[in-house]
């Protein structure tokens, strides 16, 4: 994916912030899925933040507070959706666990957990399309 804009970018997370939202409409409890395609929504929309401020891609990194932390307006990112960028981040730690954890998953990942997880996505994404 080499030579895209930040347009681009923006195009693929607004793609999986659709592929999120249609997870959910499913109702088959794909909530890991659905939240592993928010952090990838997000990655993408710092992506192109970074693309447009720097001119290269960012460092491959599934960190997405390390992302973050170049944005302009970074300190401006009212405490909420810091808080959203975290716990997207937890998200591809919870999926390489073994299934001997599948309790403590179960627990994280409820469907009202998912629903906010998804709608402060979506605003944390017109955050940082407001801030390109």
């Amino acid at each position: 994916m080499t030579g895209m804009a930040p347009n681009d970018w923006l195009a693929l997370a607004e793609s999986d912030l659709a592929a999120a939202q249609a997870m959910l409409a499913r109702a088959q409890r794909l909530y890991l899925q659905m939240g592993l395609q928010c952090h990838e929504a997000v990655g993408k929309a710092l992506t192109a933040s970074y693309l447009k401020q720097h001119g290269v891609r960012p460092p491959e990194t599934a960190d997405l507070v390390k992302l973050l932390a170049d944005l302009p307006g970074r300190a401006d990112l009212d405490a909420r959706l810091l808080q959203t960028v975290e716990w997207l981040n937890t998200y591809p730690l919870l999926a390489a666990r073994d299934a001997g954890d599948l309790g403590d998953l179960a627990a994280l990942l409820t469907e009202d957990k998912t629903k906010e997880l998804l709608d402060r996505t979506k605003e944390l994404v017109e955050w940082i399309k407001a801030n390109l």
